[in-house]
């Protein structure tokens, strides 16, 4: 069978050698193939490479706590939570830390995503992982504090 990009069924990587699979079960190595079926190898991996989408990634931009809270559920605070219960929502990236401003953020308490010690006035716990990363800054979390007045 000729190696066409229509007729391979799959490009691996082997014991350190590229194999390439064909739809009828040739297996051919990378070095025994001419340019031209090199190129259509290329062109295989180059149509594949356009259909899978690659995974989004996750932002350092600052989010919006309403934003969390339209895509994760409503949080509570980590009081009415054991231990064990926190410890795991730590673990799946379920808390953001409000913090007390130290006076340098003009009299405004800011929040981040993850477990934090300094500082902090409360820690609240999603029901859902969060989108963001680790110590993403997280706008406007006083409103936790009216909403649970």
């Amino acid at each position: 069978m000729k190696v066409t990009k229509q007729n391979i069924k799959l490009f691996e990587h082997v014991n350190g050698v590229n194999v390439v699979t064909l739809k009828d079960g040739t297996r051919l190595k990378e070095k025994s193939l001419s340019s031209r079926e090199k190129k259509e190898v290329t062109a295989f991996l180059q149509d594949r490479l356009i259909r899978i989408k690659p995974p989004k990634a996750k932002s350092d931009k600052p989010v919006r706590y309403t934003t969390l809270v339209r895509q994760c559920g409503q949080p509570v605070s980590s009081d009415t939570l054991t231990q064990a219960q926190y410890v795991t929502a730590v673990k799946e990236n379920r808390v953001v830390c409000i913090h007390h401003d130290d006076g340098s953020n003009r009299g405004r308490n800011w929040a981040a995503v993850g477990h934090h010690i300094v500082n902090v006035l409360e820690h609240i716990v999603f029901p859902a992982p969060l989108p963001v990363d680790y110590n993403t800054r997280v706008y406007a979390a006083d409103l936790f504090f009216s909403e649970n007045l």
